[in-house]
């Protein structure tokens, strides 16, 4: 079973405050809902075939502007739920890894640095305080040795594939950093 490009409809007699999906051949999202089998994976993904969502239960999907489709679950690789959506696609029979360019591999870093760096500048802020103390002058230095770090680190050799520098120990319970470069 599988449903194309699932967009936003009022049918004839809608229920009032309701949405309601219909795919490329008119098909209501509710009433088709019935058609899936209760023991397979159901797969949302976009127009490009990434794979943004899935579920066992149909009905807990909710895929405005996507498609649907339905797996058997031995065909569901070795992973697929270890790794976060978006890093899968749907070739319309088959779930295999999406392979990620080398400028999306640096948006991705640019991204997790401009969040850290972001996180960093709230730090600055003259109301700014740990357990109600304001950061000392060192702390101060160490933020801004470690947002330097970050603004240079683009420019490394390697780049994106070398680790983020790492940030002062103190900062830990209060920036969140994501793993890089991701596995």
């Amino acid at each position: 079973m599988e449903l194309k490009n699932l967009k936003l409809y009022k049918p004839e007699k809608a229920i009032p405050n309701t949405l309601y999906l219909c795919d490329d051949l008119d098909n209501d999202w509710y009433d088709s809902q019935i058609k899936f089998s209760r023991d397979t994976l159901k797969i949302v993904y976009d127009h490009k075939g990434v794979i943004v969502s899935h579920s066992e239960d149909v009905s807990s999907l909710w895929p405005v502007h996507m498609s649907v489709a339905e797996v058997e679950t031995a065909q569901v690789p070795k992973g697929f739920f270890d790794k976060s959506e978006g890093q899968w696609v749907w070739d319309g029979s088959l779930i295999s890894q999406k392979m990620v360019s080398l400028e999306e591999i640096k948006v991705k870093a640019r991204e997790i640095r401009d969040n850290l760096k972001a996180q960093i500048d709230k730090m600055f802020s003259p109301g700014f305080t740990i357990n109600d103390i304001l950061l000392t002058d060192i702390q101060k230095d160490e933020l801004i040795k470690y947002s330097l770090s970050l603004s240079k680190w683009p420019k490394e050799d390697k780049w994106p594939n070398v680790k983020l520098p790492k940030p002062p120990k103190w900062t830990k319970p209060f920036l969140k950093v994501s793993k890089w470069p991701e596995k």
